[in-house]
């Protein structure tokens, strides 16, 4: 299914060309097809339902690979790639999955995703998004999940990701957004948490950069929580920022990596079991 070359000039849903919509609680199966193109190039909504069973690719889109609004639900059974478009994106706000508004998508098979690259910003291209209550689940799935771009949630959502699974990118969690990563791999980017938002970490290793602010790769900042369990840190020898009634808590066989913790203003940092390894903590 393709609508290859096509972007439109409005980003409103309702005046896009996907390659294939699902919607008004109609529902559809998909196994061995290629979706290509378009502004959202899967896109269900309302009630929809859409389940995409094995061989499926979703390529070549320029706002969004698989997005569900307003209670539609998308299911991959199967092993998926989702990428979007390189250097042509003409949106800051492009996902390759994105769920909002209730809607749910459920990655149960794994795979491999990436959003589209936008001209001059290729290292914050977000790939995971959710927001308005929506929800992004990455399971434990029997084929390994390679994630390429940042992490998100916001509004009351939720991105859950856990198993198999190696996320490159910023990681964050904002106005009230629940993000979990539970994991036995490595990630790379920038741990962000505000806004009264929720980032839980338990995974192995964690290995963080930030070119921006590279002295803090992880930030925690009004009301934002963060919690770090079991996971031996890589910071590149920063710190980790706390400030404006933020919490962190960083908790069982944690190693730190000698980071130092740095405070500002008012704050909460928890420090509970085996955690070892701990820097100045200035506060």
């Amino acid at each position: 299914m393709s609508a290859a070359n096509y972007v439109s000039e409005t980003y409103a849903f309702g005046n896009n060309v996907s390659a294939i919509q699902v919607g008004n609680k109609s529902l559809a199966e998909a196994s061995n097809v290629d979706f290509i193109g378009g502004d959202y190039s899967v896109h269900v909504y309302n009630d929809g339902m859409l389940t995409l069973r094995e061989g499926n690719t979703v390529t070549g889109f320029n706002l969004g690979g698989l997005t569900a609004y307003n209670q539609g639900l998308i299911r991959t059974l199967g092993d998926i790639t989702v990428s979007g478009l390189t250097g042509a994106s003409t949106s800051e706000d492009s996902n390759a999955i994105q769920a909002t508004n209730n809607a749910v998508i459920d990655i149960r098979g794994g795979g491999r995703f990436a959003g589209p690259t936008i001209a001059g910003m290729q290292d914050y291209r977000t790939t995971i998004w959710a927001a308005d209550n929506g929800t992004v689940r990455i399971q434990n799935a029997s084929n390994p999940t390679q994630v390429t771009g940042s992490v998100a949630s916001s509004r009351s959502a939720v991105v859950w990701i856990e198993g198999n699974a190696s996320v490159n990118g910023y990681i964050a969690a904002y106005h009230t957004g629940y993000t979990r990563i539970a994991c036995t791999t490595q990630f790379g980017g920038q741990l962000e948490s505000g806004d009264a938002g929720y980032l839980s970490f338990d995974t192995s290793s964690l290995t963080l950069n930030n070119p921006l602010e590279p002295t803090a790769p992880i930030d925690v900042f009004r009301m934002g929580k963060l919690r770090i369990g079991n996971t031996a840190l890589n910071l590149g020898g920063n710190n980790v920022s706390v400030y404006n009634f933020g919490m962190s808590n960083l908790r069982g066989s944690t190693d730190l990596g000698g980071a130092d913790i740095i405070c500002h203003e008012r704050r909460l940092i928890i420090i509970q079991g085996s955690v070892t390894n701990v820097g100045t903590i200035d506060c």
